[in-house]
């Protein structure tokens, strides 16, 4: 796997828990990202996506107004979004391989169960980065540009599984 220059990307975070919004941004700044957005429920997620154009979307499953399952589907339609194929990281409380399945049938790219470590949401952000083809089992290929020209240099404030201030 390619390590990426998190400072290129632009982040979309999508998460009705301020804490957990917290978290995440304060993981993606130490993995070196400088655009990040953040949305408290799935509605204001699905608005963010459309006028900001995240590289990734990070988002909870269970939250007010539209849910991380109805707000992927959503994404992933033709015509709704300039990016349908952007790369969709789920993180969940609920893991259970059932769900986990519904989600990847939504379109999710990668799913991490919460809580996390700092080394599962930067190796799956590295995975749906290098593998732009691999958003659903049976589609054609999606995001081949401009997410493969980041490729790059790997981040310089990785630090594993330590969050710092």
């Amino acid at each position: 796997m390619s390590p990426i220059d998190f400072s290129l990307l632009r982040f979309l975070v999508i998460d009705d828990s301020a804490l957990m919004r917290c978290v995440v941004r304060t993981l993606l700044q130490g993995f070196g990202a400088r655009e990040i957005y953040e949305a408290d429920d799935g509605a204001t997620g699905l608005e963010a996506c459309i006028h900001f154009m995240p590289d990734v979307v990070i988002t909870d499953w269970v939250m007010p107004n539209l849910d991380g399952l109805e707000l992927t589907r959503v994404i992933r339609q033709p015509g709704v979004n300039a990016e349908p194929s952007v790369p969709i990281i789920m993180l969940s409380g609920y893991s259970e391989p059932a769900r986990i399945d519904k989600a990847h049938e939504a379109g999710v790219t990668q799913f991490l169960a919460k809580p996390n470590s700092a080394r599962a949401l930067y190796e799956a952000i590295l995975f749906v980065m290098a593998n732009p083809n691999s958003l659903h089992r049976d589609s054609e290929p999606l995001r081949t540009q401009p997410a493969q020209a980041r490729l790059g240099s790997p981040p310089t404030a990785f630090a594993g599984s330590q969050i710092s201030r």
